[in-house]
This record gives structure tokens, C-alpha cells and sequence, in this order.
């Protein structure tokens, strides 16, 4: 089932990193599920690189951390969106470098 989840593509296109990147492909909208390796191709594709050349950000909650490692890319769980008011509760993966605040992805640039 896909859908658009509207809050969190306004999140993601609000935030102070947004304008960082040159392509953003979200599943909701690419009417794919994560962690289908496909829409990670598709972006990979549309830039033009390669998959060690790729920071992946991701909460971890959609087995999507793994597929990226898998893939040949850096991913980094988003542990921002941790905190006790949130709805969004998402375990710490160890085997993944966490970064607390979106504008620490910085460091990885």
C-alpha cells in the first residue's frame, strides 16, 4: 500500500537541510515501499553516482539503514526525531553512526 504521508513530506521539505541536496526521492512519493533497493537505484541514477559516493539518512524504522549499507552506501540514523512528546519511536541501531541534529549530516559532507 502506498500513500502519501503529507506531515512528514512537509517536515522533510521544511527542514534547514532540504536545500543541501540536489535530488530528494521520498518513497510516499515514488509510490514505492522501503526498503525496495529501487528507489535507492533511481536516485543514484538521476545523480549520477555511485553508491559509495552516497550518504543515506534514515530513521532506521523501515529496514532501510540496512538496505543501504547493503547497497555500498554510508548510512547514518537520524535520531533527532527521538523524544518522549513524539509518536515516532525508533530503536538505537548500534551498527549504524547516529547523528542527533540534521545539520551534524554536515560533518559527513
Amino acid at each position: 500500500m502506498y500513500y502519501r504521508n503529507l506531515p512528514q513530506i512537509k517536515v522533510i521539505r521544511e527542514s534547514i537541510l532540504y536545500s543541501y541536496f540536489y535530488a530528494a526521492f521520498l518513497s510516499c512519493e515514488e509510490k514505492t515501499a522501503k526498503p525496495d533497493a529501487d528507489i535507492y537505484q533511481r536516485c543514484m541514477n538521476a545523480l549520477q553516482v555511485k553508491p559509495e559516493e552516497c550518504l543515506y539518512i534514515g530513521d532506521g524504522g523501515s529496514r532501510e539503514l540496512e538496505t543501504a549499507k547493503a547497497l555500498g552506501m554510508h548510512p547514518l540514523q537520524a535520531i533527532w526525531y527521538r523524544n518522549e512528546k513524539s509518536e515516532h519511536v525508533i530503536k538505537i541501531k548500534e551498527e549504524f553512526e547516529q547523528i542527533e541534529m540534521p545539520m551534524h549530516v554536515i560533518d559527513y559532507l
